[in-house]
Formats: C-alpha cells, sequence, structure tokens
C-alpha cells in the first residue's frame, strides 16, 4: 500500500516541510496497522497523522466503483472528492470522519454510496445509522439496557445485538454533538474491539465507521481522552466548496431539481 504526504503538521518550518510534501510512501504491513490503530506512525522522527495522507490515487483495483461514481455524479455537486474519501475508508477499512458546515450534503452521499454499495453486491449488509446528540447516553450507544436481567437479577447488561457493535458498517450522525461521557465510553470500546462492561463482553463486528460532523478533530479536540478517540479515525474529510459562485449553486440544483426548470430559473436570477 502507497500514499502521498499532503501536509506534515509536526514539521513546523516551512521550508523543511516542502521537501517531505508529495513524497510517496510504502507501507509495510506492520505500519499500515499502527496507522489504523494509532491514527499516526512515526517517519524519520516525527509523527506523521492518517489524514495528511493521500490515499485516493494509491489504491488498488478502485475501477469497480465506477458505476456507482457515474449514477451518484448525476444527483451531486462536487463529488470526486468525498467520494474518493468513502472509497479509501471502504477499501483500507479505515474509520473516517466526514466534516465539514451544514447544507454540502455528506449525509446524502453517504448513505447513497452504501445504498448503492449494496445494491451492487460490494458489500453483504446495509450500515448501521444512528444520530448522537446531547442526550446520547451510553445505555442508548449500546443498545438500551437489559431491562428483563435488570428486574430478575439486578443486572446491568447491554442490549449489544441492537446497537452498532452488531453490524460491519455504521454511520454516526451528529457525531461529537454527543457528551464527552458517551464518546469516551466509545473510545474505550473501539479501542478494545469489544464493550467490556463488567462480567459481560461484546466483540465489535465493525469494519468502518464513518462520522458525520460540523467539527473537525482539531477543533473536537480537548484533551489526551478526546485525541485518544480522534486517533480511532486516522481518515477525515471536509466537506466543502472552496471558492464557490453562483454556477456551484445552479448546477446543484440542476442535479437536486431535475426536471424542474423553474427552480433552475428562480435560483439563477437570485443568484
Amino acid at each position: 500500500m502507497k500514499a502521498v504526504i499532503r501536509d506534515f503538521k509536526a514539521i513546523g518550518n516551512i521550508y523543511t516541510k516542502q521537501v517531505y510534501i508529495g513524497r510517496e510512501i510504502v507501507f509495510t504491513e506492520n505500519q499500515l496497522k499502527d496507522l489504523k490503530v494509532n491514527g499516526f506512525i512515526t517517519y524519520e522522527g516525527f509523527q506523521l497523522q492518517a489524514d495528511e495522507l493521500d490515499f485516493a490515487g494509491n489504491l488498488q483495483d478502485t475501477s469497480k466503483y465506477d458505476k456507482i461514481f457515474a449514477i451518484m455524479e448525476k444527483e451531486f455537486h462536487r463529488l470526486q472528492e468525498p467520494f474518493d474519501a468513502l472509497v479509501a475508508a471502504v477499501e483500507l477499512n479505515f474509520n473516517l470522519i466526514f466534516y465539514g458546515p451544514g447544507g454540502y450534503g455528506k449525509s446524502e452521499i453517504t448513505l447513497r454510496f452504501f445504498q448503492l454499495l449494496k445494491e451492487h453486491g460490494m458489500i453483504n449488509s446495509e450500515p448501521f445509522i444512528k444520530s448522537l446528540g446531547e442526550g446520547t447516553t451510553s445505555d442508548d450507544l449500546y443498545g438500551g439496557v437489559d431491562m428483563k436481567l435488570l428486574t430478575k437479577e439486578g443486572t446491568i447488561n447491554f442490549n449489544c445485538e441492537q446497537s452498532f457493535l452488531n453490524h460491519e458498517y455504521v454511520i454516526f450522525e451528529e457525531f461529537f454533538d454527543a457528551p464527552s461521557s458517551a464518546l469516551l465510553s466509545l473510545k474505550d470500546t473501539l479501542t478494545a474491539k469489544e464493550l467490556r462492561n463488567g462480567d459481560q463482553t461484546f466483540p465489535s463486528k465493525n469494519k468502518i465507521i464513518i462520522a458525520l460532523t460540523n467539527q473537525s478533530k482539531q477543533e473536537f479536540n480537548k484533551g489526551n481522552s478526546t485525541n485518544a478517540l480522534n486517533q480511532r479515525f486516522p481518515l477525515s474529510f471536509e466537506l466543502v466548496w472552496k471558492n464557490e459562485g453562483s454556477t456551484d449553486f445552479i448546477s446543484l440544483f440542476k442535479k437536486k431539481f431535475r426536471g424542474d426548470r423553474s427552480e433552475e430559473r428562480r435560483v439563477g436570477k437570485e443568484c
């Protein structure tokens, strides 16, 4: 597996940094494992983060996604980069933080991508989708408390079969809106690759998790604990249109309201 360095934040000197940017790295199996577990590798004495690397152009045999891209390109504006990020996550089995301002289609692109993967037989199961928020608790995260067992024995176990742990592909909406207590519990579970709740253990079936959020990892980072959670997500991608103009929004509305020319004329006048 290969990747190209596109940034190197650990190096402060801009002139030294330019020496590394664009350099290709060929990973050993152990380095790829470290990258997935820790979110970084040590490269020439510096910590090189996974989201500072470009994998998209170095993935093998991504032509199998061409049909899916052709379908989605008719539906979404400026699709190539977010599509490449999702392909990299699936091909590498790397968790992805997909972030950016609202209104650019993070949820719609992700859901459509996995829907088409399932329809084309490229994955065996549909993703488990859960919206997190300020009211999210650990109980809620792990499927709720087994009330029968609690009533009968006074033991607090979770219904993990009904939770994200029992699924290969997971999409969390509003990821960083969840309380710190729930996210720290999630961090421990992702690190151990199983839920550990007293005498109860439940192995995770997760292959990848896509976390949708308005905040970047850097904006959310509040210390060592949250940094450890961020490291469970080696990939991140910001969905925002750079240098957007009226043509972007006209193109978007053409795809959104195909066949409805009145919407297109209205947007064109307003822009």
